[in-house]
């Protein structure tokens, strides 16, 4: 596991932004011990080759990284420019 701490006297200008830096630093998930025990979900956008894109959510296990559910939303047009 990652752990944030302060840094050492001199490396930030002030408190400030050294409680933004400690903020944004990642703190790691331990590994899932066997299937099914946490899925991640991820949402995507695609295009197709006539310019409309769809919403894709996908919902992956985190032992197999096997993704087990594609969910695929509406599909928008985009309008190219003009009125």
């Amino acid at each position: 596991m990652i752990q944030t701490s302060k840094p050492p006297n001199g490396t930030c200008e002030s408190e400030a932004i050294c409680g933004l830096l400690r903020r944004y630093v990642a703190c790691a998930l331990p590994l899932p011990r066997c299937r099914t025990r946490r899925w991640s979900m991820i949402l995507m956008v695609d295009t197709l080759a006539d310019d409309r894109s769809f919403p894709t959510l996908n919902i992956v296990d985190d032992f197999t990284r096997e993704c087990v559910a594609i969910e695929v939303g509406p599909t928008t047009e985009r309008h190219q420019g003009g009125c």
